[in-house]
C-alpha cells in the first residue's frame, strides 16, 4: 500500500487546518512556512507496479502495460483488469494510476 499523498492533498489538509490542529501545542510551526515547503515540492509522480506486486485496492481506471509492448487504459472491476468488457490480466505486466487531469490555473516549470 502506498503512504504518500500527492502535494495538491498534503496542500489542502494544511490550508483547511489550524497550527493547534496540525501539530501539538508545545511545538510552535509557522503555517505559512509550511505551505511555502508544500508548494515547492514536485508533484509526486505515478510509477509502474508490477502485477506479481500487486493488484489495485479499488476499482476504476488504470494506465496498463501489455506484456512490456503497449499501454492501454484499463478497467479494474472485481478484481481483473478488463478492456473491451475482456479479461485482460493474463497480458497486464503493470499498472500505474492515472495522473491528474491538467489544470489552466498550474504553472508549467
Amino acid at each position: 500500500m502506498d503512504d504518500t499523498i500527492s502535494r495538491q492533498a498534503a496542500i489542502d489538509v494544511v490550508r483547511k487546518c489550524s497550527v493547534k490542529e496540525v501539530t501539538p501545542a508545545y511545538m510552535l510551526i509557522n503555517k505559512a512556512e509550511v505551505m511555502t515547503e508544500l508548494m515547492m515540492l514536485p508533484p509526486a509522480q505515478p510509477r509502474w507496479i508490477p502485477m506479481k506486486e500487486r493488484r489495485p485496492e479499488k476499482d476504476g481506471r488504470y494506465l496498463c502495460t501489455f506484456q512490456g509492448k503497449a499501454v492501454h487504459i484499463c478497467m479494474y472491476l472485481n478484481g481483473g483488469f478488463r478492456l473491451y468488457g475482456e479479461n485482460k490480466d493474463n497480458l497486464i505486466t503493470a499498472w500505474m494510476p492515472l495522473p491528474e487531469p491538467y489544470r489552466e490555473d498550474e504553472q508549467d516549470d
